[in-house]
């Protein structure tokens, strides 16, 4: 994990599980709320590593479950076909931005997953850096690895705390 443009030496790169991944979201147009500037909040924040962790265990059960749709060649899940408004870890704010993306796309569904910004299923991803917002907000970001790809295309999920004191996705950003 990479906290505030440092990288530690004691805690290597994590790898989480996938299948293939290619076309970015970006192009679909989807894209969270821009992160604000990161203000000063401690890098040794136990929060920092705690939201660090959320998002990674998000993304790693997100790619477990996320398959291809052999009939639309897109991806499929529970979370991106609905679920996503019943799932504790979303926030209402991404809730709404990705209820916005599949109202604009209609019929003919979302071009690309609105989680992994793709519209395959990323053969793995990795936390790469978390930052600070204040201190119920942190970015983070992931780097998501299509298959045969030699450099990876950045998620960047924006977490904050729920009224229960608990981590959401508030906001996610395809680079």
């Amino acid at each position: 994990m990479r906290v505030q443009g440092h990288r530690p030496t004691s805690s290597p790169r994590r790898s989480m599980p996938g299948l293939a991944f290619a076309v970015a979201l970006a192009t679909s147009g989807c894209g969270g709320a821009a992160a604000p500037a990161a203000t000063a909040v401690p890098a040794d924040d136990p929060a920092v590593a705690e939201a660090g962790r959320f998002v990674e265990g998000f993304f790693e059960a997100y790619l477990t479950e996320a398959r291809m749709d052999p009939g639309t060649g897109r991806v499929t899940s529970a979370l991106a076909e609905g679920g996503y408004r019943d799932d504790p870890r979303i926030g209402a704010e991404l809730a709404d931005q990705i209820d916005a993306l599949r109202e604009a796309a209609g019929e003919q569904g979302l071009s690309a997953d609105p989680f992994v910004c793709a519209a395959e299923v990323p053969e793995r991803a990795e936390l790469a850096e978390v930052a600070p917002v204040d201190a119920g907000r942190m970015t983070v970001r992931i780097d998501m690895w299509h298959a045969g790809q030699a450099i990876p295309f950045p998620v960047t999920a924006t977490v904050g705390r729920s009224g229960d004191g608990a981590w959401q996705l508030v906001g996610l950003e395809c680079r």
